[in-house]
């Protein structure tokens, strides 16, 4: 399932005679420690989601508690990290932090869907749904390999860098949606993973854009998110006050 995520590094060493090859590995390890959050969680839980195949509603009930937790925290720590990710950085490495940390943030917005993705990972695996996993898995490694050919060829070392964050967002919302689906989860729910998902994009990509100087795609981010804020209004309220935000149903 995680070949995908090795395509990347592989095609910057092929395609820029191994330049960058350092630079992305340095912001990648940071990544890849702190995915260990999404990695031991999803070990936790898939014992707990095999013992409650039988009560399918108590399993869905904890899958989706666990899944809004899990993009929460990981915004939490992504926004936390893009604010200080200058001094990490320069502790890590000292040398030539101004382009390991631009690509640490970009690496960043893509973390609350690595986590996730362990978690959704686990529920799957649990209902015995490793054809799909494994259909997935090969459907990101082709876009890996051909986006991030095109992508390399156009932005270097910041093109893998959006490749990555295109390919854990499309493995998210092709598990989630999968789940949703076969599984009939809550509209609740569906609607909060929207709020979420959404307003952590629009907050982490205006920051990012900020911070590299792209002040008018900050406004048009941030002027995006407000306006599907407001449209959205009745529905997202309604869902958030609908019932307590973490809180499983007795």
């Amino acid at each position: 399932m995680g070949i995908y995520t090795r395509v990347d590094s592989t095609l910057i060493q092929l395609m820029t005679e191994g330049r960058f090859t350092g630079i992305y590995a340095a912001s990648f390890r940071i990544i890849d420690f702190l995915s260990q959050y999404g990695y031991l969680s999803s070990v936790i839980l898939l014992p707990l989601f095999s013992s409650l195949k039988a009560e399918q509603n108590e399993s869905k009930k904890l899958l989706q508690s666990i899944v809004l937790i899990m993009i929460f925290t990981g915004y939490a720590i992504t926004f936390f990290f893009m604010f200080i990710s200058n001094k990490v950085i320069y502790i890590l490495y000292k040398e030539d932090t101004s382009k390991i940390t631009e690509i640490f943030q970009l690496h960043l917005i893509a973390y609350p869907f690595i986590i996730s993705n362990f978690v959704l990972g686990s529920f799957l695996t649990a209902y015995r749904q490793i054809p799909y996993l494994i259909r997935i898995s090969i459907i990101a490694a082709f876009f890996q390999i051909l986006g991030n050919y095109f992508l390399i060829k156009l932005y270097n070392i910041n093109g893998a860098s959006v490749g990555m964050i295109l390919t854990n967002v499309f493995i998210f919302f092709a598990q989630l949606y999968y789940i949703i689906e076969v599984y009939n989860l809550e509209n609740s729910f569906t609607k909060r993973i929207q709020i979420l998902v959404v307003t952590g994009l629009v907050v982490s990509l205006s920051f990012f854009y900020l911070e590299v100087g792209f002040k008018v795609l900050t406004i048009v981010f941030a002027t995006g998110g407000a306006v599907w804020i407001y449209k959205m209004r009745n529905e997202l309220s309604q869902a958030v006050l609908d019932k307590p935000f973490f809180k499983l149903r007795q």
